[in-house]
C-alpha cells in the first residue's frame, strides 16, 4: 500500500474512531485496561470502509484489490499500523491515541475531556519497592477514576494497586483544586501504569497533573 493510500484510509479510520470513542478511548473498561476495545473499534471502522465500494471511491481509491491486501484484510494488525502512525504525527500530545509515556521521578499533565480516559504507562521499570503517585486537580468537575497498575515484564495483564476518586460528592465538585496521594508497594522491577478515566457518563472536563516518585 502506498503512503497516499494510507494517508487517506487513516484520515477516514480515525475520524470515525474518534466519533465512536473520543481520542482518548472510552471509560467504562476495567481499571488497568488500555486500548484493545479502541483497536476493535478502528478495526469495525475499517471493515466499513472496505466493505462500502462508495467509501473507497470516495477516498480516490479504484484497485479493486485494495480491500484484498494482507495488510488490510488483516484489520487488527491494519489498526495498530493505523494507531501508530497517526501517533507519530500527534506525538506525544492530547490528540495520542493510546497510553503516554512518563518518566517515573517525573509524571504528566493533561486533560481528559467526557467520557473518555488517559492511560500513562512508565517509560523504565521501577527500582524501587514503593512509589508515591500525587495527582493534583486543576480544573473541571468531572467524576474519575484514578488508578495506579502495574505490570511484570515476564508478561501477564496488568494489576491494580489502589485507586482514588475525584469529584465523587457535591462538596469535591466545589473544589477544582483538589489533590490526592496514592502509595504503593511491590513495583520493583515492574511497569508503572496511571490511567485515568471518567467514572460515569459526562459533558464536563478534569484538568490534571501528577507526579511518580
Amino acid at each position: 500500500m502506498n503512503q497516499s493510500m494510507k494517508a487517506r484510509v487513516l484520515t477516514s479510520v480515525m475520524t470515525s474512531a474518534f466519533v465512536l470513542t473520543g481520542t482518548m478511548g472510552t471509560a467504562w473498561a476495567g481499571p488497568c485496561d488500555g486500548m484493545d476495545s479502541q483497536l476493535k473499534k478502528i478495526s469495525k471502522q475499517l471493515k466499513t470502509v472496505c466493505d462500502n465500494k462508495d467509501k473507497l471511491q470516495k477516498l480516490g481509491i479504484t484497485d479493486p484489490g485494495f480491500c484484498d491486501n494482507p495488510q488490510v484484510a488483516d484489520a487488527a494488525k491494519f489498526a495498530k499500523e493505523v494507531v501508530s502512525a497517526w501517533n507519530s504525527i500527534v506525538g506525544n500530545s492530547a490528540a495520542k491515541i493510546g497510553a503516554r509515556q512518563f518518566k517515573l521521578g517525573k509524571g504528566g499533565n493533561g486533560t481528559i475531556v467526557g467520557s473518555t480516559q488517559r492511560m500513562w504507562v512508565s517509560n523504565s521499570i521501577a527500582t524501587s519497592n514503593s512509589l508515591t503517585v500525587k495527582v493534583n486537580e486543576q480544573a473541571g468537575q468531572a467524576k474519575m477514576n484514578v488508578n495506579v497498575c502495574v505490570v511484570d515484564l515476564k508478561g501477564g495483564k496488568p494489576k491494580l494497586k489502589k485507586q482514588v476518586v475525584f469529584n465523587g460528592s457535591k462538596k469535591e465538585k466545589k473544589n477544582t483544586s483538589e489533590s490526592k496521594t496514592i502509595k504503593v508497594k511491590g513495583v520493583k522491577g515492574k511497569i508503572v501504569m496511571v490511567k485515568i478515566s471518567a467514572a460515569r457518563a459526562t459533558t464536563n472536563k478534569f484538568k490534571y497533573k501528577f507526579t511518580a516518585k
